[in-house]
């Protein structure tokens, strides 16, 4: 039964709260006034402020409900940090793995942006902001198990598979990967409707390039900075971004099945050690600090009913 009018406050913490009254009715909110409910979390507070924090890996904390409080950790790019990027001159590699559940590993290169397959592929006529176009690949593509023989190419620095996007939407970790299946090499706002840059296309028997040439971010007010990569997408499944000249404001790069699936991995392509990922695999580069509100909503409903009408943060 839809529970109308109930307000859930999700609070974000690293640290342990003092419990809360859990009286429960039997619509499932518990029986504090939202003033008592502020109330004891400030009182909580106030009971933390006065104690060392405990070392992290003593008191592994975990997500949990205080009364009407879901405390959300800090975890899997809920939090978006301050992470400058530092992919540029650089080639990041995704193979799968061949036998068993779909699964890839990852490596980094030197540059090995392909000037030639710039220049030779064709322009994507008329792409621009917050954009798409349905592409035909000259092969069958395997993705996280799915075979694809079209993509979708978003003026966003991403390829996606089953739909494509033309959303304003931020462009954050969790609507990377709460969207279609999608390899994003610089999922940022891009503007390829401005004359100084382009997207192209390329293609043979053995691989399908798409390059954005000296494509700008949007600024609402003056003139965005340019950024040139690709995406390389070869016959035996294998995906390669390759950066040369790339200084994005923020975007997230990385790979994903779609649909929020379970098992994200949120990493350091540069400094984390390569394993096996079932699930995406992406770094969310910014020169800020925020909190991504889709993955949040994401987390929250791995361990809740789909059953409230607000998510207050």
């Amino acid at each position: 039964m839809r529970r109308f009018g109930t307000f859930l406050t999700i609070f974000a913490a690293m640290a342990n709260p003092l419990p809360a009254r859990q009286e429960f009715a039997a619509c499932a909110t518990s029986g504090t006034t939202p003033a008592e409910t502020l109330f004891l979390h400030r009182q909580s507070m106030r009971a933390r402020a006065g104690k060392p924090r405990p070392l992290a890996s003593a008191t592994a904390a975990t997500s949990r409900d205080i009364g009407n409080i879901a405390v959300i950790e800090d975890s899997d790019g809920i939090v978006e940090t301050l992470n400058q990027f530092n992919l540029d001159g650089r080639t990041l590699t995704f193979t799968p793995i061949a036998s068993g559940t779909p699964r890839y590993r990852y490596r980094i290169a030197e540059q090995s942006y392909d000037a030639t397959a710039a220049d030779q592929g064709r322009v994507v006529a008329a792409l621009g902001d917050d954009d798409f176009r349905a592409l035909a690949l000259p092969f069958t593509f395997a993705f996280y198990g799915t075979n694809y023989t079209q993509t979708f190419l978003n003026s966003d620095g991403n390829l996606s598979f089953t739909a494509g996007e033309n959303a304003s939407s931020t462009r954050s970790l969790g609507r990377m990967t709460g969207g279609p299946p999608r390899i994003a090499a610089l999922f940022d706002d891009l503007d390829p409707s401005n004359a100084t840059g382009s997207v192209r296309y390329f293609a043979d028997a053995s691989h399908a390039v798409f390059s954005w040439v000296k494509v700008r971010e949007y600024s609402e007010f003056g003139i965005g900075t340019p950024q040139t990569f690709q995406i390389r997408l070869y016959v035996d499944g294998r995906i390669e971004f390759a950066y040369s000249g790339v200084v994005p404001q923020t975007a997230v790069v990385g790979i994903a099945p779609g649909y929020a699936k379970p098992g994200t991995t949120v990493l350091s392509f540069v400094n984390d050690t390569s394993a096996e990922y079932p699930a995406a695999i992406a770094e969310r580069f910014g020169n800020n600090t925020d909190i991504d509100i889709v993955a949040l909503a994401q987390k929250f409903y791995q361990t809740h009913e789909n059953a409230y009408d607000y998510l207050v943060v």
